[in-house]
């Protein structure tokens, strides 16, 4: 059956029985979809600055917390202080402070697709704010960043692969038909 198959067929039979490819074609679609939808999984605008948290850290996402055990995900608050040494902020983690995640928040109101919606796909209760990456020295928060900055990447490659497939098609048209 092999022996008459055609190209595309090999291509796909050596494609079925090689799993990393196959899992390297999941993770890469979901790396598209979660820049192409950039507006609704990244939790601030590109541009949101929160001027009273510069150079915040990472915030860590937990299940469990000494007092309370298990628990559905959430953060800590952050406590800033000014160090009179250095005269810098030090930030510390609030342990009496407990911020849960929640799916579909409200947002302000964005576009995708000229389509207008009004929700995030993830945030803090009560409008406090959550920064996986923390903020860089203007306030910005690091991961809503990385989302949007995802898309520049990820399409200059596929627009290189779209480029090059065009003018191989032509060169390799013009050099078959001399």
């Amino acid at each position: 059956d092999l022996y008459r198959a055609s190209q595309y067929k090999l291509m796909w039979h050596k494609f079925k029985k090689h799993k990393v490819a196959q899992f390297c074609l999941i993770f890469l679609a979901l790396f598209y979809l979660i820049s192409i939808l950039a507006e609704f999984v990244a939790p601030y605008e590109l541009n949101e600055r929160d001027k009273e948290n510069l150079f915040s850290p990472p915030m860590t996402i937990r299940i469990y917390d000494d007092k309370i055990g298990f628990t559905r995900p959430f953060v800590y608050g952050l406590e800033k202080s000014l160090d009179t040494e250095t005269f810098t902020y030090q930030f510390e983690e609030k342990k009496e402070e407990i911020n849960y995640l929640k799916l579909f928040v409200k947002s302000p109101e964005y576009d995708i697709f000229s389509i207008h919606f009004n929700t995030k796909l993830f945030g803090l209760e009560n409008d406090k704010k959550i920064y996986f990456f923390g903020t860089d020295k203007f306030g910005q928060d690091i991961f809503s960043q990385t989302i949007y900055g995802s898309r520049v990447s990820l399409f200059i490659g596929l627009a290189g692969v779209i480029i090059s497939f065009i003018i191989g098609s032509i060169l390799g048209g013009i050099s078959g038909f001399y």
